[in-house]
């Protein structure tokens, strides 16, 4: 039985597993994200907040209630933590928002407000998390409602997701955030919610955009080097990847029958952290370069057979030299409806 559980809001194991916590020892000097450091930007992504939190209550909204969160998503709050996620939520082996790709002007309204609550929460006193945790409920329904995700959730299935257009991505991205935040709510409804309706409707719409199937491209020799095409396909690994540890999450905490069946998992795994932290076109040509003369393990699915079958070659395969912690993590998370 569920029950309301305040005191423990992001305390539990998952949350570090998932690398939602504060980082007490990261450096004082950060490389901002593009157009951070300029608060006009900030103050035009708090009128976008505001106005979309707006627009899903108007009827309750009240003058108390309006400055309220105009306080909360002041333009120096909206800064701060966005710093707080970047730089001191979110470990490297689990980012599915790269700072690199992250720009204040651009950024989907959908995962601004995600980003925004998620470093508010994990990264922010005991007041500031209480007061983020005000909104959200309604952040989720600001996501998972909206008529662009609502989309993607009935559209055809494809087995392409190489032509999901970055709003599509940031909302999935958002949508993700989301149901993190969400599992360890205080509150038992809203637990109940993400687990029982929310997840299944993300992936629903992982298998109707194709990210089930998602590769890598930038490995395959013919293919030319594109370091943005390159970040945008490991985002879809990463988001698929995080979708199946989710449901690991619930198999393991919940007793719940896993969603995703192991035929599903047909995605490839995440680049190494190093490859995804170059911003400079030519140094991650270079880097691309190297990568393509060592092997890659193979789809998740593929890899899980092939552990466990009789005739396997064991660790000294090439394909599997370069597994990092994030990746391992993946695989094992893969069986955890026969591991627990």
């Amino acid at each position: 039985m569920e029950v309301d559980r305040s005191d423990l809001f992001f305390e539990d194991s998952w949350s570090l597993f998932f690398g939602s916590y504060q980082d007490q020892d990261r450096p004082k000097a950060i490389t901002l994200p593009d157009g951070l450091e300029n608060l006009d930007e900030c103050q035009r992504a708090t009128f976008r907040v505001l106005e979309a939190l707006g627009s899903f209550n108007r009827t309750t909204q009240g003058d108390f209630i309006q400055t309220k969160r105009e306080e909360f998503f002041r333009k120096e709050n909206i800064q701060q933590f966005i710093i707080a996620y970047f730089d001191g939520t979110v470990r490297p082996r689990s980012r599915i928002v790269l700072k690199s790709l992250f720009k204040i002007s651009s950024v989907s309204t959908p995962l601004l407000l995600a980003i925004v609550l998620m470093g508010a929460i994990c990264g922010g006193s005991g007041n500031v998390k209480s007061n983020a945790i005000e909104y959200t409920d309604l952040a989720e329904l600001l996501i998972f409602e909206n008529p662009s995700f609502q989309r993607l959730v009935y559209q055809k299935r494809s087995s392409d997701c190489d032509s999901l257009e970055m709003e599509d991505i940031e909302l999935i991205q958002a949508a993700i955030l989301m149901i993190l935040i969400q599992i360890s709510s205080p509150d038992a409804e809203s637990r109940r919610r993400v687990r029982i309706h929310r997840y299944n409707t993300l992936v629903s719409v992982a298998r109707s955009t194709g990210l089930t199937q998602v590769k890598n491209r930038w490995h395959v020799p013919s293919n030319p080097l594109d370091h943005e095409l390159f970040l945008r396909n490991e985002l879809s690994i990463r988001m698929m990847a995080s979708i199946a540890m989710i449901d690991t999450h619930f198999i393991i905490f919940f007793n719940a029958p896993p969603v995703l069946s192991p035929f599903e998992l047909d995605f490839d795994l995440p680049a190494e952290e190093a490859g995804v932290d170059i911003s400079d076109s030519l140094a991650w040509e270079e880097w691309a370069s190297n990568e393509r003369k060592h092997q890659r393990p193979p789809p998740l699915n593929q890899l899980m057979q092939e552990l466990l079958a009789d005739n396997w070659t064991g660790i000294d395969d090439p394909r599997f030299q370069n597994l990092n912690i994030f990746t391992l993590f993946i695989i094992i998370s893969s069986k955890g409806e026969h591991l627990f």
